[in-house]
């Protein structure tokens, strides 16, 4: 009779033991599965930086473009490694005031900044051919801690928008008409001017 109950007795024991087990993991998996999905929400609402050169063709430039295509705000932006000689010498002193040199201060999501960085042939002709390596360096919020920093490398170079076949927009070619026009009207103006001029000079001749 002892030894059923004893029997009996461990049995129970090892089937609330193994309950206990069953309700620890799910526990542990729950955790796990929460602290999952927050580590999800909080890389889904980080910032993403990048840096790259666009041809604007309609202007005739080259512009360097800083954008955040994340969707979290980044803090203390800096580029770094960005070369002086990179920049056409003629538009280096605007662009050593902008946030390629200077960084900024916050970038929210979806917000691009803008800088011509060589424009027209001369400037095509002064920087054909460059590269450079830079980084992108910014502030975060962390997971755990405030914040903490984040950098990405990025290669810039002119050659990769060389040889491309580009349309040319309405814009552009509504700009074309107007100076052609513009040209026109300023050659009608000079051509009244001497007519005018020459008006005069016979008016005088009469005169005397």
């Amino acid at each position: 009779m002892d030894s059923c109950v004893a029997a009996g007795v461990a049995t129970i024991d090892i089937a609330t033991l193994m309950a206990l087990i069953l309700s620890a993991v799910s526990a542990i998996a729950a955790i796990a599965a929460v602290i999952a999905s927050l580590h999800v929400h909080y890389k889904d609402g980080l910032p993403s930086l990048v840096v790259y050169l666009y041809h604007n063709r309609d202007q005739g430039a080259t512009e360097l473009v800083l954008a955040n295509v994340g969707k979290g705000v980044a803090r203390n932006v800096q580029i770094r490694g960005l070369d002086k000689s990179f920049v056409q010498a003629s538009l280096l002193k605007s662009v050593n005031r902008s946030f390629a040199f200077r960084g900024v201060s916050c970038l929210a999501p979806g917000v691009e900044l803008r800088t011509v960085v060589v424009a027209g042939a001369q400037g095509i002709k002064e920087c054909e051919g460059k590269r450079c390596e830079v980084t992108v360096t910014y502030e975060e919020a962390g997971f755990v801690r405030k914040s903490h920093k984040s950098e990405c490398p990025f290669s810039l170079g002119y050659e990769d928008l060389a040889h491309s076949v580009y349309v040319i927009s309405d814009l552009h070619r509504i700009r074309q008409e107007l100076e052609k026009e513009r040209k026109a009207a300023e050659k009608m103006l000079a051509a009244e001017k001497r007519i005018a001029a020459s008006l005069e000079h016979l008016v005088d001749s009469a005169s005397e």
